[in-house]
């Protein structure tokens, strides 16, 4: 029997070995560029992912395939990292300044020297290559990756550069750990061994030990029709897009947006910063107030009929909108509220310009005085009720022909359009304002319009979080003008911090505690609060928050920008030792010179002086994580008979804060909610409940502090 299970191991070990080999024969490590099209034929039997395709076809237009070897993960993203750094000399210049110390973090923590020293110094000999008089060019990075020995010898150091990640952050990753294993054990089995397949915590390891932005858009069979896409860190700014689908992963290239050369100045250097500066001068001479008005640099929201989409204004580039490409530089100067109108540029058929429309038209009002039928009963409307083929109608978007002129010939060649009934007609127009509707309104960034947008393109981007629930919890919390309030949020893209923040005003302090990475600020920054009001907002990391708290100095293992060599100022080679540090909390500790996570560090110091100094008048936890010990640990920071809120898009988690609060003594008025909300559609001999409703709006768990 011994023998029959010995043998039987032999022929997997075998089998497995010939299929990686033929794996090997037949694809490369790293592919030349694929249209978005060919995933589409790879998929054309299974209409779930095709059709998911097709969506991602909207974004990307191209694709590389990495080899499906278990180490596509690394080598995705590491030759995408590459080509970046070979194209943007600041992204080169992060990279580095991000890995240069690691080599001597993962020997602190027990890697054996002489084997880490090989990696890395392969990988920076690679990464100085990338840049200087002699860089190399995309088809030796190309050939570089697909030569097995060297690519290996990256893929094995980024693999060792997220296992020094997750142990340095250990204490974190620990509360992930299945099975009893410590982190070093999962790191030495699952991370570090080549050929082993990557998850979510590898994708956090990597991106923060690299100082990264990472985009992964799922590819799967979810109920969803759009893919989910998730960036790590969250609420970050991807610059890498990388395609999962299930045990793989390749690359994605973002569709290159068009650029209208005629609309930019003939001067070469035309900087953006510049630009702003006049504007706001323009702005003060015209007496208006600058929050009124739109200006380069700032958020703006676009609304074309009932799209919603966010945008960071530049006027010397044009925006695809839909099927739609927008020169922007008509709404410079202009006050927010305005309605624009697009018009065919005679230069470029295919861009439109905005002209403040005098009026806005409604095909409702245009179209529908005409005859109607009775009902419907009789009408057969299919593709040949349609004169117009699809071609013309092509064309006619294509010689830039205005909207209402395309909706008149398109009911002029229907044949049913005028037996419909008054409703089905109106249903008709509304479907072709989607498409052919040619005005655009500037809208003002608003916490209701960004929850809005965030929403509609998916829910659990925002945990399930609705306007109504957000609203709830502000009012438990009574967030007002003056107040401290500290605030705990992990996966709601910022808004909540947003939200208190707008209601703090100038006067009173946010504390914002995040996990670990970045805080997230997407819609922090689409809100263009003044600097007055931002500087009332605080962040730190809970870990660091726990470190203080226990007299730790969590910046002692920070080096000067550049430490001097081995002999200078009498030191042996080993890195400087430094004295304690206190900040003042003046300009956040952010410095040109220091790294990211030395700033983030520096911002935790000062922001826990604060935290210590004087009691909070109310705490709001929006997090992913188990609330419980979160809500009992936060507490002490908060005033007797102050109230504190937690939102979770599940109850469960809420019942067991429920009792953790009660069996801590700590806590009245407890009180656990659902909140619910469904919108009306408002119109003549046609109001009733919106079809579509969102399944739900999460829980609130609210109660008031007391003194134990």
């Amino acid at each position: 029997m011994e023998n029959f299970d010995q043998n039987r191991d032999e022929m997997i070990l075998k089998q497995q070995e010939n299929i990686q080999k033929d794996i090997a024969s037949n694809s490369d490590l790293v592919s030349t560029k694929h249209p978005i099209k060919q995933l589409e034929v790879d998929f054309e039997s299974d209409e779930v992912f095709k059709s998911k395709v097709v969506k991602i076809g909207e974004k990307y237009s191209e694709f590389r395939r990495t080899r499906p070897d278990g180490n596509c993960f690394y080598r995705a993203v590491g030759f995408r990292l590459f080509e970046l750094m070979l194209e943007n000399l600041d992204e080169f210049s992060k990279v580095k300044k991000a890995v240069e110390g690691s080599k001597d973090e993962m020997v602190k923590l027990g890697m054996p020297e002489f084997t880490v020293e090989d990696f890395f110094d392969n990988f920076m000999d690679t990464l100085e290559r990338l840049a200087g008089a002699e860089k190399m060019k995309l088809e030796e990075l190309e050939e570089t990756f697909n030569n097995e020995g060297l690519s290996n010898y990256l893929v094995v150091f980024l693999r060792l550069l997220t296992s020094k990640q997750l142990q340095l952050e250990g204490e974190f990753y620990q509360n992930f750990m299945e099975g009893g294993r410590t982190v070093a054990e999962f790191c030495s089995t699952e991370v570090e061994p080549m050929y082993r397949e990557s998850d979510h915590i590898h994708i956090i390891g990597l991106t923060a030990a690299a100082g990264i932005n990472v985009r992964v858009v799922y590819l799967d069979r979810g109920t969803s029709d759009n893919p989910v896409h998730h960036d790590f860190p969250e609420g970050s700014e991807p610059k890498i897009h990388i395609l999962y689908r299930p045990g793989h992963y390749d690359i994605l290239y973002l569709k290159k947006m068009e650029v209208d050369r005629d609309s930019v100045v003939a001067e070469p250097a035309t900087n953006l910063k510049t630009e702003i500066k006049s504007d706001e001068n323009s702005v003060k001479s015209s007496g208006k107030s600058d929050l009124e008005m739109i200006i380069p640099g700032r958020t703006v929201v676009l609304q074309k009929f009932n799209y919603l989409r966010t945008h960071l204004l530049n006027p010397n580039k044009n925006l695809q909108l839909g099927r739609d490409l927008i020169n922007l530089s008509g709404i410079v100067g202009k006050t927010y509220g305005t309605t624009f109108k697009m018009v065919s540029d005679h230069k470029n058929n295919k861009c439109f310009q905005l002209e403040v429309a005098e009026e806005v038209q409604n095909f409702e009002a245009l179209f529908m005085n005409g005859e109607s039928g009775e009902d419907n009963r009789d009408l057969v409307d299919n593709e040949s009720s349609q004169k117009l083929s699809k071609q013309e109608i092509v064309q006619m978007r294509e010689d830039g022909v205005d909207g209402k002129e395309i909706v008149e010939k398109l009911i002029e060649n229907s044949e049913t359009f005028q037996n419909k009934t008054k409703f089905s007609q109106a249903k008709f127009l509304k479907k072709k304002a989607k498409k052919y509707h040619q005005y655009i309104l500037i809208r003002k960034p608003s916490i209701r319009l960004l929850m809005e947008i965030h929403y509609k393109a998916d829910p659990m981007k925002l945990m399930n979080l609705r306007i109504d629930s957000l609203a709830q919890i502000l009012n438990a919390t009574n967030v007002h003008s003056g107040g401290r309030y500290l605030v705990y949020e992990t996966g709601a893209q910022g808004i909540v911090v947003a939200s208190v923040l707008e209601r703090v005003g100038e006067k009173g302090k946010v504390v914002h505690i995040y996990q670990t990475g970045q805080p997230q600020t997407n819609c922090l920054s689409a809100m263009d609060f003044s600097q007055e009001i931002l500087d009332n907002l605080k962040v730190i990391n809970i870990q660091h928050l726990r470190s203080l708290e226990q007299g730790q100095d969590i910046l002692v293992n920070h080096f000067p920008p550049n430490p001097p060599k081995n002999g200078q100022n009498g030191d042996s080679g080993e890195p400087p030792k430094k004295k304690p540090h206190t900040d003042t909390g003046k300009d956040n500790g952010k410095t040109d010179d220091k790294p990211m996570r030395m700033n983030l560090r520096e911002q935790s110091v000062a922001t826990y002086n604060l935290v210590k100094s004087e009691p909070f008048d109310g705490l709001i936890i929006v997090c992913k994580q188990h609330p419980s010990a979160l809500l009992t640990y936060l507490s002490k920071f908060v005033a007797p008979s102050r109230p504190f809120t937690v939102y979770s898009p599940y109850k469960e988690p809420l019942l067991d804060a429920y009792m953790a609060v009660k069996e801590a003594g700590c806590a009245i008025n407890c009180n656990l909610s659902e909140t619910w909300l469904r919108y009306h559609q408002v119109l003549p001999e046609r109001t009733h409940p919106t079809v579509n409703m969102s399944g739900g709006g999460g829980y609130v768990l609210t109660g008031i502090f007391i003194e134990k």
